[in-house]
């Protein structure tokens, strides 16, 4: 579509005024009218994506703002109260990864009865409240800090069974590349609000936790107002109770078992991308205005990449995508395990967010295909396919942690936070070989 721009703040010249012809072209209007249609395009293109996909998208973006100001906080205020000990870090991960996978079930359940928005919305706005109580508990207990761990990730879980379940049902085939690359992008865009909301609103030397609890409350009092707009965005669209009957299977076809094994690597590897980082800035860099500081710095400069690579990669892409995002996360494991210091921290931290953001682009589409082929062999509703590649995903997640904890306690706290990531970085080799023969297939 071609679009007619006037630029009226070019000057007029008259006819006997204009120089002879020569090798000098303005750009201006050139270098204008590219931008205006290419925004103008982008613009239209957006549009061609159902209301309902739409309003997906901008609920999926202010949650990833509240859900990483969460992620955030749990880290750096169970790190403070409990004075830099990161045995309870990882304990309130465990019991999140735990929650997370009853979320998936109990969505699975409700299916049947709720609309797919509603409970969209409810995972949402518990995963918002869930942390509450932890605020108000000066001295919590291993037991109260896994169960506060594990509601939070119920509601995780709950918000990401239905979202996965929305964009197939909000979506054809020919369009979930580029909503895929849209989704990614805002959430690129969307981790990086969440530190700088996060470092404005919760800044302090102390090592203490309690030392800003009253800037922490406030926080959640953001978080939630975000939430709730979410939810009323989600709510105004129309999406019909799934007539779902079975989820849980125990066979599956040959290319749904290869599947199975790629998600496994995919959790381990998210054990050690989501969880250790942040606790590794506390302890090496700084207070919490610096762990927010560096997670926008990061964020910031994987945006442009991620939206290059969603707008314009074809599905042949993905394994080089992949390929892209081990080389990454092993570049910077190498790093943190050579120098277990600031410098090497940092460095571990800027590539770690750049595999983090991969990871969520290519896992989903290589998952969503193998999605649509399995259906296509089985005839079986697409929440069996999301339900059972969460499972697989939970124990990579849970073994990472798991080995994590073993190492920590019974050889080297040092070698658990040195050597850990490096081990994981080097066992997703193997997801190459798997994902190539996936996409011969």
């Amino acid at each position: 579509m071609k679009t007619n721009i006037t630029h009226e703040d070019e000057p007029v010249v008259a006819a006997a005024e204009m120089p002879a012809p020569g090798p000098v072209i303005s750009t201006k209007g050139l270098y204008g009218n590219f931008i205006l249609r290419y925004i103008t395009g982008e613009i239209a293109k957006f549009k061609t994506l159902s209301v309902a996909c739409r309003r997906l998208l901008v609920s999926n973006f202010v949650y990833i703002i509240t859900n990483g100001i969460v992620g955030l906080v749990s880290a750096s205020f169970i790190f403070r109260l409990k004075s830099g000990d990161i045995f309870y870090n990882m304990i309130n991960y465990f019991g999140a990864y735990l929650g997370t996978t009853v979320g998936f079930f109990v969505t699975g359940m409700l299916l049947k009865k709720v609309r797919v928005n509603y409970l969209y919305s409810v995972g949402m706005l518990f995963n918002a409240c869930s942390f509450i109580p932890l605020l108000f508990n000066n001295n919590p207990t291993v037991t109260f800090i896994i169960i506060t761990g594990f509601f939070t990730g119920m509601g995780n879980g709950m918000y990401w069974s239905n979202r996965h379940y929305m964009t197939i049902l909000s979506t054809e085939n020919k369009d979930r590349n580029y909503m895929g690359g849209i989704d990614s992008t805002l959430m690129t865009i969307g981790q990086l609000l969440a530190p700088v909301i996060f470092g404005i609103m919760v800044a302090t030397e102390s090592s203490t936790g309690l030392a800003n609890l009253g800037q922490y409350k406030m926080l959640f009092v953001v978080v939630t107002a975000l939430f709730l707009f979410s939810a009323w965005n989600i709510m105004q669209g129309r999406y019909q109770t799934v007539p779902l009957k079975k989820f849980v299977f125990f066979k599956y076809n040959r290319r749904w078992n290869r599947q199975s094994l790629v998600n496994i690597f995919e959790g381990l590897t998210e054990g050690a991308t989501y969880t250790i980082p942040p606790i590794l800035i506390l302890m090496f860099v700084g207070a919490e205005d610096t762990l927010g500081t560096i997670e926008t710095i990061s964020v910031a400069l994987s945006t442009l990449p991620v939206y290059l690579m969603g707008r314009y990669t074809k599905p042949r892409h993905r394994v080089y995508l992949l390929t892209a995002s081990v080389t990454s996360l092993l570049i910077g494991t190498t790093f943190l395990a050579v120098d277990f210091g600031q410098n090497g921290v940092l460095t571990f931290y800027a590539f770690n967010k750049l595999t983090y953001i991969l990871n969520a682009f290519v896992y989903v589409a290589i998952r969503m295909r193998s999605v649509d082929v399995s259906k296509a062999i089985e005839n079986r509703d697409e929440y069996a396919y999301i339900f059972n590649s969460e499972l697989f995903t939970e124990l990579g997640r849970l073994l990472t942690i798991g080995i994590f904890c073993f190492v920590f306690f019974y050889v080297s706290k040092e070698s658990a936070q040195r050597y850990i990531p490096l081990a994981v970085a080097i066992l997703q080799l193997l997801t190459l070989p798997l994902v190539r023969k996936m996409s011969q297939e």
